[in-house]
């Protein structure tokens, strides 16, 4: 890709993402969503064996329906354009709110239209530091700390934390939101006085092979959960009370057809 083609990307894929997060918390995010929604249909169409995962946004808003009370207190690991921020704040509007965002862009965007949360600038992980962070030129919400073979990206270096070095101990932390493309093990083992003390209902993303390109896996996530004596649930299962996943189904649905990227997780007392 030439300067030039690179440059025309950019602007385009930026100038395309500031104007989604102009609508982030106002009555057009649902018009945007609704228009999303039409578009997409030829491709649902395509792929019936995927509506489990096509109505996932639509099982995730339900779900922070049923677990956020309004004096809940969150925190966004990955926000993003801040689309889950907003909604927590929306739902709990007395709670105390922390988004964690690597990107500087969306980083200070965050900062400016989420003026009640503590919106941090870092990676999270296991250890503190600095860590590479690949930005996604063409997807930004794909940005990783380590991206797909071919995929164009710009690379910097950005502040590394533990969540537990970031949150006290005794702050209280109902709801967790993982999205980190691949690299929630990490989190999670940085958070080990989190899950100790405060014992938070989470929201965690987890797709086919993003975990092992950052040096983890899913069966690491599951193990995590299973030792801090958590039950892993898909969103539908969370939302009407049925039975846990055991590892066959978890693992099961990493592999395609895919019936889950985003799982619950929930303290089993």
């Amino acid at each position: 890709m030439t300067t030039h083609d690179r440059f025309r990307t950019n602007i385009a894929t930026w100038g395309w993402l500031w104007l989604k997060r102009g609508v982030v918390a106002t009555p057009l995010e649902a018009l945007e969503w609704n228009l999303r929604w039409i578009l997409g249909e030829f491709g649902r169409r395509r792929h019936p064996e995927l509506a489990q995962v096509n109505v996932e946004p639509f099982l995730i808003d339900l779900v922070l329906d049923k677990v956020l009370t309004a004096d809940a207190c969150c925190l966004d690991v990955g926000a993003h354009i801040g689309s889950t921020l907003a909604a927590m704040l929306d739902r709990a509007p007395r709670g105390e709110h922390a988004a964690f965002e690597p990107s500087r862009r969306k980083s200070s965007w965050l900062q400016r239209r989420f003026t009640s949360a503590s919106i941090h600038n870092v990676a999270l992980g296991d250890s503190q530091g600095s860590v590479v962070f690949y930005e996604d030129r063409k997807r930004p919400g794909f940005s990783s700390l380590a991206p797909a073979e071919g995929v164009a990206c710009d690379a910097y270096q950005v502040p590394l934390a533990r969540l537990d070095d970031l949150v006290n101990a005794h702050q209280r932390v109902d709801f967790l939101k993982i999205d980190v493309e691949g690299a929630e093990l990490g989190v999670l083992r940085g958070a080990e006085s989190l899950f100790a003390h405060q014992r938070p209902i989470v929201l965690f993303e987890s797709g086919p092979g993003a975990a092992e390109r950052c040096g983890f896996s899913h069966q690491g996530v599951w193990e995590f959960f299973g030792r801090h004596e958590y039950d892993v649930f898909l969103l539908s299962h969370f939302l009407f009370d049925r039975e846990p996943l055991d590892y066959t189904d978890f693992d099961r649905c990493h592999t395609y057809p895919f019936r889950a990227f985003n799982f619950m997780a929930a303290p089993r007392t």
